[in-house]
Parts: structure tokens; sequence; C-alpha cells
């Protein structure tokens, strides 16, 4: 088995510019989500706060995680379009946190490719206003 932390270091170092344009733009998205009403009106202030601190520490995974804690009670609040929306946007940061983390045990730089292209994707159909179906994946 390949030691992961060495593959997420050496697709970082591969794709530094890349990943941080990406990772900028992922954390301006949950900021945005963070700042609409139905997030301010469900997630608890002190999670809201806590969920910026993280995106400030640079831990987009747990941030992402925050909010998907509250998917039940948003969802209710949300229309379809808005359903949609956030759960793109939480696919969007599982598979960037996919390719750069070393969490899988048999991710492949192959894998880690597919998976920063897929989150770059969810992030074009979110600011393009493209309405992409929750359950469905990107193509590769």
């Amino acid at each position: 088995m390949v030691c992961q932390i060495t593959e997420a270091m050496r697709f970082n170092e591969a794709h530094t510019r890349r990943i941080s344009s990406l990772r900028d733009a992922l954390v301006n998205e949950v900021r945005r989500f963070l700042a609409t009403q139905e997030a301010t009106s469900v997630i608890a202030r002190r999670q809201q706060s806590f969920a910026k601190e993280l995106l400030d520490l640079g831990r987009l995974d747990l941030a992402a995680n925050v909010i998907r804690g509250y998917a039940g009670e948003l969802c209710a609040r949300l229309s379809s379009e808005g359903r949609a929306r956030y759960w793109t946007l939480i696919d969007s940061c599982a598979f960037f946190d996919d390719a750069v983390s070393a969490k899988w045990p048999y991710m492949t730089l192959e894998k880690r490719a597919i998976r920063i292209e897929w989150a770059r994707q969810e992030l074009g159909s979110l600011q393009s206003g493209e309405n992409l179906a929750p359950s469905g994946q990107p193509s590769q």
C-alpha cells in the first residue's frame, strides 16, 4: 500500500496553484452560504462562528462538516434549487478534500486528479448558476 501522506504531499506540490485557487473559491462559496438567510436561521450562531474560524485556519474540510451537520434542517427549508446548490457545495468540498488529504488508503494520484476535477466542476456549476441534481455526480 502506498503511503497516503506522501501521495497527498506529492499531489499538493505538483498542483499548488490549482489547489490554492480552488480552495480560495470554495472558501468564498462556503462563506457566501453561511451568510444566506436559510443558513443564519438554521445554523446556531456559535456554529457559524466556529465554521468561519475553521475557514480562517484553512480547514475547509471541517467547516464543510459543520454545515453538513445541518443538512436535515436546511433541506427542509430550502427550495429544490436551494437543496441542489447546498449538496453541490458539500460535494465540491468533499471532492476537494479527497484530492488533497491523506484520508483514503487507496487514493492514487490519478484518483486525486479526478476528484480535484470533480470539485472544480461542481464549483463551476455553483458559480454559473447551473442547477445540478443533488445526487448527480459530475462527469469525468
